[in-house]
């Protein structure tokens, strides 16, 4: 998936089937997985990321379904670390002000 989110055009439909069929998924393996993939795709496309992804993700993070809530966490965890790889918190304000605002 990684060589196709190459292309722009796929970036945002990847990372949205992630976040809304995989890090939901019943089988805790594929939350793990998708989650590492949404790691390595939004170092691609860290904007939309930012701005889209992990608030949603952060929302999701206080749901009663605990699959939910998990593959949230685990999305959430996983961005942090790949923004934290670009430095985008240092050089970013966004990123900081989003994060502060969600909690």
């Amino acid at each position: 998936a990684l060589d196709i989110a190459e292309f722009e055009e796929y970036q945002t439909h990847i990372i949205d089937h992630l976040i809304e069929s995989k890090l939901i998924h019943w089988d805790i393996e594929i939350r793990v997985l998708a989650s590492k993939s949404l790691s390595c795709i939004s170092k691609l496309n860290p904007s939309y990321c930012e701005m889209r992804v992990l608030p949603a993700l952060l929302e999701h993070c206080f749901s009663d379904d605990l699959v939910v809530r998990h593959g949230s966490l685990l999305g959430c965890a996983e961005m942090v670390l790949a923004f934290g790889e670009l430095d985008l918190f240092r050089s970013n304000d966004f990123v900081r002000d989003s994060v502060k605002l969600s909690i």
